[in-house]
This record gives structure tokens, sequence and C-alpha cells, in this order.
């Protein structure tokens, strides 16, 4: 467990990411370990994607020993687990999943399962972003960081909206 950050900051930081993943997935790299040691916030507030030594080129075959992981556990994608070579753009895009879902509950998702519809101060649309962004199925996930982006911009608005409400003067 850890604190939870508030929606917007969490937000921020994960549209920040999306975009520095949207230059490297357009150049042909993918990441494979994205977490929360491996973006720093600037004094400024900007991440930095760091640490891209087990980034390959999307379609790149790299003989590892049989049964080595690649990736962090609970970050790494299913499918990344069972085969590195298989990890392609959506398995950063998980990743990142992973990443908001913790800055948000304090909890890595399949700890809190459960929990996750208490966090729903991201309004409706939170439970079905995790349904994609976490699917066991890449195929099932967003296509793209382009896609992702939409989603969560989509719930910040929301999330504004909300507090717009709220904090109203009566």
């Amino acid at each position: 467990p850890s604190r939870p950050l508030s929606p917007l900051k969490a937000l921020d930081i994960t549209t920040q990411t999306l975009l520095g993943l949207q230059r490297l997935h357009n150049e042909g790299i993918v990441h494979r370990d994205i977490k929360p040691a491996n973006l720093l916030l600037s004094q400024q507030e900007e991440v930095r994607i760091i640490d891209l030594g087990l980034s390959r080129l999307h379609g790149e075959i790299q003989n590892h020993p049989r049964n080595i992981i690649v990736g962090s556990p609970y970050y790494a994608a299913p499918e990344q687990m069972q085969d590195p070579n298989q990890a392609g753009p959506n398995a950063d895009l998980y990743s990142l999943a992973v990443v908001l879902y913790r800055m948000v509950t304090g909890q890595l998702p399949e700890h809190s399962q459960r929990k996750s519809k208490q966090y729903s101060l991201l309004g409706e649309q939170w439970m079905d972003f995790l349904q994609t962004a976490l699917a066991h199925d890449p195929g099932q996930r967003f296509t793209d960081a382009s896609d992702m982006l939409q989603a969560i911009q989509s719930m910040q608005k929301d999330w504004e909206q909300k507090s717009e409400e709220i904090c109203k003067m009566p």
C-alpha cells in the first residue's frame, strides 16, 4: 500500500507519461518496464520516463533465457510475463494503467479489485477505463497511447466538472 494522490495529480502524471509513451511508440520503441520508479518528476512537475534498459524496437526478437521475466512484477502485462517478445505498445499502456490505479487508490489492482468501486471519484468512466486498460487480452485494451489519452482526458473533464459543482458557493 502507498499513499493515494489526488485524482487530478494522478491524471496529470498519467497524461504526461502517455505523451512520452506516444513518442516512444511512434519511434517503434516499447519500454517494457513502466512503473513508479521509472517515472521521475522534475521540479517543474514534468514527467520523465527513465530506464530504457529493457526496451526493444517493436517487432524485434530478443533471445532471453527460458523462464526469464522481463519487466516488473505487478506492473508487466500478462503477455509480457509469458513471453517478453510479445510485449507491444499496449503492454506499456497496461503497465501505466496499473501505475494510475495505484496512484489513485494506494493499492495494486489485483490486491484490491473489490475496492475499485470506492474510487469512483473519477466518475462512472473509471470502471470502464479499468476494464479496458487492464484487460488480460491485449486485443481488448486501448489500441494506442492517443486512444488511452482520450479516455484519461474525459475522466479529467468529469472530475473537474464534479469539483466545480461541489465547491460552488450557495
